[in-house]
Protein backbone atom coordinates (compact mmCIF):
# COMPACT_ATOMS: atom_id res chain seq x y z
CA UNK A 1 0.00 0.00 0.00
CA UNK A 2 1.41 3.56 -0.64
CA UNK A 3 0.73 6.92 -0.19
CA UNK A 4 -1.15 6.52 3.05
CA UNK A 5 -0.09 8.43 6.24
CA UNK A 6 1.64 7.12 8.84
CA UNK A 7 -1.47 7.20 11.04
CA UNK A 8 -3.34 5.58 8.12
CA UNK A 9 -0.95 2.60 7.98
CA UNK A 10 -1.75 2.24 11.93
CA UNK A 11 -5.50 2.63 11.78
CA UNK A 12 -5.36 -0.30 8.80
CA UNK A 13 -3.27 -2.49 11.11
CA UNK A 14 -5.85 -2.09 13.80
CA UNK A 15 -8.45 -2.91 11.33
CA UNK A 16 -7.02 -6.19 9.98
CA UNK A 17 -6.09 -7.24 13.09
CA UNK A 18 -10.17 -7.20 14.15
CA UNK A 19 -10.31 -9.21 10.46
CA UNK A 20 -8.84 -12.11 11.78
CA UNK A 21 -5.32 -11.29 10.12
CA UNK A 22 -3.66 -14.87 12.13
CA UNK A 23 -5.74 -16.84 9.63
CA UNK A 24 -7.42 -18.97 12.68
CA UNK A 25 -10.77 -16.13 11.90
CA UNK A 26 -9.63 -14.74 15.18
CA UNK A 27 -8.35 -11.06 16.58
CA UNK A 28 -4.91 -11.19 16.19
CA UNK A 29 -2.57 -8.43 17.25
CA UNK A 30 -0.90 -6.77 13.68
CA UNK A 31 1.09 -3.63 13.66
CA UNK A 32 3.45 -1.98 12.05
CA UNK A 33 7.04 -3.40 11.89
CA UNK A 34 9.23 -1.25 14.93
CA UNK A 35 12.71 0.06 13.58
CA UNK A 36 14.96 -2.82 15.03
CA UNK A 37 12.49 -5.50 13.86
CA UNK A 38 12.13 -3.94 10.23
CA UNK A 39 15.94 -3.34 10.03
CA UNK A 40 16.75 -6.89 11.00
CA UNK A 41 14.59 -8.34 8.44
CA UNK A 42 16.59 -6.09 5.84
CA UNK A 43 20.27 -6.86 7.55
CA UNK A 44 19.62 -10.49 9.10
CA UNK A 45 21.59 -11.66 11.90
CA UNK A 46 25.08 -10.95 9.73
CA UNK A 47 24.63 -7.43 9.54
CA UNK A 48 24.24 -7.32 5.81
CA UNK A 49 24.73 -4.17 3.68
CA UNK A 50 21.84 -4.94 1.38
CA UNK A 51 18.84 -7.18 2.20
CA UNK A 52 20.41 -9.23 -0.69
CA UNK A 53 24.05 -9.89 0.20
CA UNK A 54 25.00 -13.71 0.95
CA UNK A 55 28.55 -14.91 1.74
CA UNK A 56 29.08 -15.67 -2.21
CA UNK A 57 27.03 -13.03 -3.39
CA UNK A 58 27.66 -9.47 -2.07
CA UNK A 59 26.37 -7.46 -5.61
CA UNK A 60 25.96 -3.67 -5.48
CA UNK A 61 22.41 -2.73 -6.25
CA UNK A 62 21.35 -3.46 -9.89
CA UNK A 63 18.12 -3.14 -11.67
CA UNK A 64 17.69 -6.81 -10.99
CA UNK A 65 17.58 -6.23 -7.38
CA UNK A 66 15.69 -3.65 -6.69
CA UNK A 67 13.06 -0.47 -8.20
CA UNK A 68 15.46 2.60 -7.59
CA UNK A 69 17.17 5.30 -9.84
CA UNK A 70 14.16 6.06 -11.45
CA UNK A 71 14.61 3.29 -13.74
CA UNK A 72 11.07 2.92 -13.75
CA UNK A 73 10.05 6.47 -11.89
CA UNK A 74 6.88 4.86 -9.75
CA UNK A 75 6.49 1.90 -7.66
CA UNK A 76 6.07 -1.70 -8.86
CA UNK A 77 4.28 -5.18 -7.54
CA UNK A 78 5.91 -6.68 -4.57
CA UNK A 79 8.01 -9.92 -5.51
CA UNK A 80 9.32 -8.07 -8.90
CA UNK A 81 12.69 -8.51 -7.66
CA UNK A 82 13.53 -12.14 -7.19
CA UNK A 83 17.06 -11.14 -6.89
CA UNK A 84 16.47 -8.61 -4.50
CA UNK A 85 15.03 -10.83 -1.71
CA UNK A 86 16.38 -11.81 1.53
CA UNK A 87 18.09 -14.84 2.17
CA UNK A 88 15.36 -15.60 4.46
CA UNK A 89 12.61 -14.64 1.44
CA UNK A 90 11.60 -11.35 2.48
CA UNK A 91 11.10 -9.19 -0.77
CA UNK A 92 11.13 -5.76 -1.22
CA UNK A 93 12.99 -4.19 1.75
CA UNK A 94 15.45 -2.05 -0.77
CA UNK A 95 13.75 0.69 -3.25
CA UNK A 96 10.22 0.90 -4.30
CA UNK A 97 8.98 2.86 -1.43
CA UNK A 98 9.77 3.79 1.81
CA UNK A 99 8.23 1.66 4.56
CA UNK A 100 6.69 3.29 7.56
CA UNK A 101 8.06 1.73 11.10
CA UNK A 102 6.17 1.99 14.62
CA UNK A 103 8.89 3.94 15.84
CA UNK A 104 9.24 8.09 16.51
CA UNK A 105 12.19 9.51 14.84
CA UNK A 106 15.16 10.51 17.03
CA UNK A 107 18.69 10.88 15.45
CA UNK A 108 20.64 9.79 18.04
CA UNK A 109 18.42 7.17 19.28
CA UNK A 110 20.30 3.62 18.36
CA UNK A 111 23.65 5.23 19.58
CA UNK A 112 21.91 6.01 22.90
CA UNK A 113 20.06 2.46 22.90
CA UNK A 114 23.65 1.28 22.37
CA UNK A 115 25.47 2.91 25.31
CA UNK A 116 22.96 1.90 27.97
CA UNK A 117 23.35 -2.01 26.91
CA UNK A 118 19.63 -1.77 24.80
CA UNK A 119 20.30 -4.03 21.75
CA UNK A 120 17.73 -5.89 21.41
CA UNK A 121 14.20 -4.67 19.56
CA UNK A 122 14.35 -1.11 21.07
CA UNK A 123 11.21 1.15 20.20
CA UNK A 124 11.68 4.63 20.37
CA UNK A 125 8.45 5.62 21.78
CA UNK A 126 9.70 9.57 23.12
CA UNK A 127 7.60 11.59 20.65
CA UNK A 128 9.21 13.84 18.19
CA UNK A 129 8.02 15.71 15.16
CA UNK A 130 7.76 12.38 13.23
CA UNK A 131 8.02 9.01 12.40
CA UNK A 132 10.57 6.52 11.07
CA UNK A 133 10.54 5.16 7.34
CA UNK A 134 13.11 2.58 6.20
CA UNK A 135 14.28 1.08 2.80
CA UNK A 136 14.57 3.52 0.19
CA UNK A 137 12.30 4.25 -2.76
CA UNK A 138 12.28 4.30 -6.59
CA UNK A 139 13.74 7.33 -6.86
CA UNK A 140 16.62 6.69 -4.37
CA UNK A 141 20.17 5.89 -5.85
CA UNK A 142 22.36 2.63 -4.98
CA UNK A 143 23.86 3.63 -1.47
CA UNK A 144 19.94 5.02 -0.53
CA UNK A 145 19.26 1.11 -0.61
CA UNK A 146 21.34 0.06 2.51
CA UNK A 147 19.51 -1.78 5.54
CA UNK A 148 20.84 0.53 7.76
CA UNK A 149 19.11 3.88 5.95
CA UNK A 150 16.67 5.56 7.63
CA UNK A 151 14.78 9.07 7.57
CA UNK A 152 11.66 10.72 9.40
CA UNK A 153 8.53 12.24 8.19
CA UNK A 154 5.54 13.57 9.59
CA UNK A 155 3.35 11.12 10.76
CA UNK A 156 0.24 12.91 8.66
CA UNK A 157 2.44 13.32 5.69
CA UNK A 158 1.27 11.15 2.35
CA UNK A 159 2.93 10.56 -1.11
CA UNK A 160 3.47 7.95 -3.12
CA UNK A 161 6.87 7.38 -2.15
CA UNK A 162 6.19 6.11 1.64
CA UNK A 163 4.25 2.81 1.92
CA UNK A 164 4.27 0.04 4.84
CA UNK A 165 4.47 -3.45 5.95
CA UNK A 166 2.45 -5.64 8.45
CA UNK A 167 3.77 -7.57 11.44
CA UNK A 168 1.00 -10.07 13.13
CA UNK A 169 2.43 -10.70 16.85
CA UNK A 170 0.95 -14.09 17.97
CA UNK A 171 -0.02 -14.24 21.39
Amino acid sequence: MIGVSWFEAESFCIWLGEQGANGKGQNARVRLPTEAEWEFAARGKEGRKFPWWRAKDQAEPTPEHANFGRLINRPTAVGSYAKGATPEGVFDLAGNVWEWCLDFYDEKYYAACNKKGVVKNPLCMKESWGRILRGGAYYSEAPGLRGSLRRGNYPDGRNDLDGFRVCVVES
